[in-house]
C-alpha cells in the first residue's frame, strides 16, 4: 500500500468516525447565525458548496465556499469559528448541502 492510500484511509476513518450528522446541522446553523440575510426565506431551493483545508490542530486554513454558485468568502471567514474534528495530518472537508426553507 502507498503512503498516500495509507493516510488518505487514516484521515478518512479518522474524520468519519467523528463526523456526525449533527455537525453538518451546526455548520449550517453557524451560517445562518452569522449571516442571517444570506438564506433566503423563500420557496426557492438554495446550494452551499465548501471546500475547506483544516490544518493538523483543527483551524481553517483556507478553501472556497459557493452560495447558489456565486463566490461567498463571508462563508469561509464564518467557518473560522466552526470546531474542526482534530487529526495529526490535517484534511481537506468538502461537502454539498441543498437547502429547502419549505420543509
Amino acid at each position: 500500500m502507498s503512503r498516500r492510500n495509507s493516510i488518505s484511509r487514516t484521515i478518512s476513518r479518522t474524520v468519519s468516525e467523528e463526523w456526525k450528522w449533527e455537525q453538518h446541522a451546526r455548520i449550517l446553523e453557524l451560517i445562518d447565525r452569522k449571516l442571517p440575510d444570506l438564506l433566503p426565506e423563500d420557496d426557492m431551493l438554495h446550494s452551499i458548496s465548501l471546500t475547506i483545508e483544516i490544518d493538523p490542530i483543527g483551524g481553517v486554513v483556507g478553501g472556497s465556499a459557493f452560495f447558489d454558485a456565486n463566490e461567498s468568502p463571508k462563508i469561509i471567514t464564518i467557518l473560522h469559528d466552526f470546531e474542526w474534528p482534530i487529526t495529526s495530518e490535517g484534511y481537506m472537508f468538502k461537502q454539498f448541502y441543498l437547502i429547502d426553507r419549505r420543509l
